[in-house]
């Protein structure tokens, strides 16, 4: 017998696939409001410079035919021609949503008259692009679909944060909500529940869609990314391992710890709102953490698993665990301590932009931690 969430989800796929065909989106229904994690963020403040006048906005990105950096199935080999060309593809993408992050990381710092302005400019960009169908053309499959994946929860945390402090942030204006409407619900699409094998992209598609759904304050869209998100936990073993990311081999380790990030994301936004995600699957996404946090002290817990040695972290890499930051706001658990200690402050696009301002917490003193896997020097972000 179909599950509600499976009934919402056969309901919002009529509801897009008949917009989309009329070259619109149907009316978006609202529900009661979903409270926004960045209401009350601690934040270690800094002090920032408010941004000069608004810059103009970069030309939209209607079409994505990107291509992976690697040799599929194999996800320890980047090709160099094909990472170049990746980044060449993304690169306009990226350097939209990166700067739109640093607006916001801005926004939240300021107060008054500098803080709406910055907002305004913002907005003002996400309108622009909303008015222009961005990534809403040709895209490649998978991988221009993943960027757009990842851009409806980088847009959706930018919007969040202009309104950081407040409970219920309103709703964007009419064009940006129906844009951002439109790219999530192709997420329904995208990751259907009789896919055979449901990884880290899956998980990735709940993050994206309960952040678009608060955003939205759209409690259909919510509860689809909050199915993707339990039953990512039910994949979750006694050990912490997640089956299908063993299979990576070398790399098992790092998509652990990206499967990690997504997942402890998406539980900022449900305790936000009154769930209790650490408790789900008796404790799975603490173990999964913990799991990570071993194998970074010890590569060898996971080389023995999957019998290859794991690849060293880049500096962009080591960037991406400042999921710590959000787990340790949440959990307090002081097995993340030594290694905030010694990577803080965490700068991600990815996360929101610098989130050892936005959720980090006083930490009491004591060791640091390092992994052999640590590379110094800065990267950007490979392929997919």
């Amino acid at each position: 017998m179909p599950t509600r969430v499976d009934l919402f989800g056969r309901m919002l796929r009529r509801l897009a696939a008949l917009g989309l065909m009329l070259g619109t989106m149907p009316a978006i229904a609202h529900s009661e409001p979903l409270f926004s994690p960045y209401a009350s963020a601690p934040g270690l403040r800094r002090n920032v410079r408010p941004i000069d006048a608004c810059p103009p906005t970069p030309a939209a990105i209607v079409n994505l035919t990107a291509q992976s950096g690697y040799v599929p199935g194999k996800w320890n080999e980047p090709v160099p021609e094909l990472v170049a060309a990746f980044e060449a593809a993304t690169r306009p993408l990226h350097s939209y949503l990166s700067r739109l992050v640093s607006f916001a990381n801005v926004s939240t710092q300021l107060n008054g008259a500098a803080r709406t302005a910055t907002r305004d400019c913002a907005i003002r960009w996400m309108t622009d692009w909303a008015q222009q169908g961005a990534l809403l053309g040709e895209l490649s499959v998978p991988v221009g679909q993943y960027e757009r994946r990842s851009a409806v929860e980088v847009l959706s945390e930018v919007y969040l944060q202009l309104y950081a402090g407040e409970r219920e942030p309103p709703l964007p204006p009419e064009p940006v909500a129906r844009w951002m409407h439109a790219m999530a619900y192709h997420l329904m699409e995208e990751y259907r529940e009789n896919a055979l094998e449901k990884n880290n992209h899956f998980y990735y598609a709940g993050l994206a869609a309960v952040a678009a759904g608060t955003v939205l304050k759209d409690r259909a869209l919510y509860a689809w990314g909050v199915h993707r998100f339990e039953a990512g936990l039910k994949d979750v073993t006694a050990a912490g391992d997640l089956p299908l990311e063993l299979k990576r081999g070398g790399v098992a380790l790092y998509y652990h710890a990206f499967s990690a990030r997504v997942l402890v994301q998406t539980a900022m936004f449900m305790q936000a709102n009154g769930g209790r995600p650490f408790e789900i699957q008796n404790g799975a996404l603490p173990r999964l953490v913990h799991n990570v946090l071993a194998g970074l002290a010890d590569p060898g817990v996971f080389e023995n698993k999957t019998g290859q040695k794991q690849k060293a972290m880049t500096k962009a890499a080591q960037n991406t665990l400042g999921w710590l930051e959000i787990y340790y706001n949440m959990t307090k658990d002081p097995q993340a301590e030594p290694w905030i200690r010694s990577l803080r402050p965490f700068i991600s696009v990815w996360l929101g932009g610098n989130v050892s301002n936005l959720f980090g917490r006083e930490l009491p003193a004591g060791p640091g931690a390092t992994s052999p896997l640590f590379e110094q020097n800065a990267a950007t972000r490979g392929g997919q």
